[in-house]
């Protein structure tokens, strides 16, 4: 009985599937057959030369790259994925594809377009016996998604994109003998493929080919029948499935090679999950067909008994190994090593190779200058929030002059009630005391207004000499409440500023000396 594998499309959403090969590579698993629709096709092509990690390496190595897929690009040549760069340029020169391994590997492989002239499948079988630069646009075909490729000329037909078509090719593999066939999805559990919202441009675009349309129009049925039949041959035991446990992070056109190398890990971390189960699905197909030809395990004798006494144990009884896994992570080379790895295997001159190199960044050393440029921003807070304290000690420092102002401002209050003072002297001279705020020591220690205003202690004296009839003794100028004890002392509210004394005899002179003004003024 012959076991086959089926690889769905679906743009850069198949580095899942590459993750899924690269360790059925790696352990030595092997089928009869293949068939790969899209991306399936081209990253299956892998399987076939037995080149492990090479689509992982290109598509991180090239992801940002404007060559390999870019709107200038399609501007430029009318295809999103450049068609000589991809399908010709990577697998010629920087990444080559081993053809030797790829004829000499015995197993089938198919790739699936979709004739535009009349809107169905077409299979083509690899072989050696055409041109490779035909096998290569035989690829290209596969993958070229409407809208965004142009329609591509191969083997006297007009093609586009497999997916089309044929999304899921597990029929047609069935009907070519492949009884037993592992089928790697793109898409989890449950989904369902809606109708096309682009239709009304794609009709335009595609006005020439009106099956094209038509099946375009209706792919979102055939996809959602397939995925039925799919599950039904799931349940009869007769395909075995792997699928994202969740919808992937990743677009079918993706430049994000963080994005890219999660999605491939993760394809590497089911294979390993299911490695057990995979293995006995196609060891139960060897047995039914009672032959061992075409074995899927490639290993010495004695490790292939051991290899069919582990296929032959249930799953429930096979214990997991940390090691297994822990292998997705620890096999997964860096970027930078499959980049080094691809200039190894690449037969052009070390100059050319070095500089192609040098041109295109590590995706390593570029998500490894992500991360250490990512506390740039942070330290750039740090920094603000260290320079931070400086406006604070302005503010710290403004409210510290802050009382200066606040005296400033108080001094107008506190003089204000000196005029009223005034007044309320002359009006009751008796009977107001400003003693009520006591003064300290040092204000006390104020010199006495009197003492620092001599000028106006002579005036005073002359107006009360000329209000007395013109007499200067001392004696005489005495009133009667200061011989008595009964001086008044005006002191200020603030502190800086002593007490002034106060003669009632001042103020009756300066009323007569106003009196005799007004009344000697003509007016």
């Amino acid at each position: 009985m012959k076991t086959g594998l089926v690889l769905e499309g679906g743009g850069i959403r198949g580095i899942f599937t590459a993750g899924i090969l690269d360790v059925l590579m790696e352990e030595g698993i092997e089928f009869d057959g293949a068939v790969g629709v899209s991306a399936g096709a081209a990253f299956g092509s892998n399987y076939k030369s037995r080149q492990s990690r090479r689509a992982i390496r290109y598509n991180l190595r090239f992801a940002k790259d404007p060559r390999y897929s870019s709107i200038r690009s399609l501007l430029a040549t009318g295809n999103l994925f450049n068609a000589q760069f991809c399908y010709h340029d990577i697998p010629e020169k920087h990444d080559p594809f081993d053809w030797e391994a790829f004829y000499k590997n015995p197993m089938e492989f198919y790739l699936v377009a979709t004739d535009v002239e009349t809107g169905k499948p077409v299979y083509h079988l690899c072989d050696e016996s055409e041109d490779k630069y035909d096998i290569l646009e035989w690829f290209r075909a596969s993958g070229s998604m409407p809208l965004v490729s142009r329609v591509v000329e191969v083997g006297g037909y007009k093609l586009l994109d497999g997916g089309v078509a044929d999304s899921i090719p597990l029929r047609f593999m069935e009907e070519q003998g492949y009884e037993r066939n592992l089928v790697i999805l793109t898409r989890p559990a449950g989904y369902v493929k809606q109708p096309n919202p682009l239709m009304p441009v794609i009709r335009r675009a595609l006005s020439s080919y009106p099956e094209a349309v038509r099946a375009i129009g209706d792919r979102h049925i055939f996809y959602n029948q397939e995925l039925a039949y799919v599950r039904q041959r799931e349940a009869g035991k007769y395909a075995f499935v792997i699928r994202p446990e969740g919808d992937l992070d990743i677009g079918r056109i993706e430049h994000d090679r963080l994005k890219i190398r999660t999605v491939y890990k993760e394809g590497r971390r089911l294979a390993r999950r299911h490695l057990s189960a995979i293995r006995r699905f196609l060891a139960a197909a060897k047995t039914e067909s009672g032959s061992t030809s075409g074995s899927i395990i490639r290993n010495a004798p004695s490790e292939e008994t051991a290899a069919i006494e582990l296929l032959q144990t249930p799953v429930e009884e096979i214990p997991v190994h940390a090691e297994e896994i822990a292998a997705p992570v620890e096999k997964a080379p860096e970027p930078a090593e499959e980049i080094a790895a691809s200039v190894e295997k690449a037969p052009e001159p070390a100059e050319e190779i070095a500089a192609s190199v040098e041109k295109a960044p590590e995706p390593a050393e570029e998500i490894a200058a992500s991360v250490e440029k990512a506390p740039e921003p942070a330290e750039e807070i740090a920094a603000s929030v260290e320079k931070a304290p400086e406006p604070a000690e302005e503010i710290a420092a403004s409210v510290e002059k802050a009382p200066e102002p606040v005296e400033e401002t108080a001094v107008p209050v506190e003089k204000a009630p000196e005029p009223a003072e005034e007044v309320s002297v002359s009006a009751q001279p008796a009977a107001i005391s400003f003693e009520e705020t006591p003064l300290s020591p040092e204000e006390t220690k104020v010199p006495d207004f009197t003492e620092t205003a001599p000028v106006e202690k002579d005036k005073v004296e002359k107006d009360k000499a000329e209000a007395s009839g013109g007499s200067t003794d001392e004696s005489s100028d005495k009133s009667p409440d200061e011989s008595s004890g009964n001086t008044f002392i005006l002191r200020s509210s603030r502190g800086n500023r002593s007490g002034k004394k106060w003669k009632p005899g001042k103020m009756t002179s300066l009323k007569s000396k106003c009196n005799q003004d007004s009344s000697s003024d003509p007016d």
